[in-house]
């Protein structure tokens, strides 16, 4: 009995919710920067400062209620991130794709290895590009920077903000420390830089994987046509 393939299934169906958390991770995290840079600004870094009026209070209510947005938003965004590319990879192994050598599993999981997920994820995508536009067009075109400046960036954001987060003492497993005045300033310097570098790395991938999603889907209909041929 000949194997089943799996079905082709359509990664445009999944923009509508990707571009929902996407941008809503990005709006929030611009005002979580405002919020936490009043913050500091008003606390002069010290971990053991607590509010006495109702601006400090609100400030730090503010930062409190945006981050447990963020992180609800942060993790929609991972796993529409990661559905995305796992359909997409999935499709190209399913026809066949020479340019597909990733499995779908380590596609989306190498996100979450050390080391790996500095270059892992961008070559999945890469592949992706190559396959999917390799079954529309003779030879797939170069990506002209569209996946340098989702990942670049990306990097470059996490990069500033884990080096803010030193200067500000608020590190990963870092004992909470009062920063000097001028750590102070260089950290939240950094960490309006890491947001910059965030908010391009956003749109660019927004643009991205709506690109590829709609590429794939013209190569499923193309796929589709060409088995119901006779």
């Amino acid at each position: 009995m000949a194997e089943t393939k799996p079905a082709l299934r359509d990664p445009k169906s999944l923009l509508a919710p990707f571009y929902i958390f996407i941008i809503l991770v990005t709006f929030v995290a611009v005002l979580l920067n405002v919020a936490t840079s009043a913050f500091y600004y008003l606390s002069k870094g010290d971990p053991n400062w607590a509010p006495t009026d109702y601006l400090g209070s609100g400030v730090a209510i503010a930062v409190l209620a945006l981050s447990l947005i963020s992180l609800g938003a942060f993790i929609g965004a991972v796993i529409f991130t990661l559905t995305i590319t796992y359909r997409m990879v999935r499709n190209l192994k399913t026809i066949g794709s020479g340019y597909m050598t990733m499995s779908p599993f380590w596609s989306a999981a190498f996100y979450f290895v050390p080391f790996a997920n500095l270059a892992m994820p961008a070559n999945a995508i890469a592949e992706v590009w190559k396959g999917t536009y390799a079954e529309l067009e003779d030879a797939p075109p170069e990506p002209n920077g569209a996946i340098a400046w989702w990942w670049g960036p990306w990097l470059v954001s996490n990069i500033l903000d884990n080096v803010a987060s030193r200067l500000l003492g608020t590190g990963l497993f870092q004992t909470p420390m009062q920063p000097t005045p001028q750590m102070l300033t260089i950290g939240i310097a950094l960490s309006i830089a890491a947001l910059l570098a965030l908010v391009i790395s956003s749109f660019a991938m927004i643009r991205l994987f709506a690109r590829l999603a709609k590429a794939q889907s013209q190569m499923i209909e193309r796929v589709k046509l060409r088995e119901a041929s006779p």
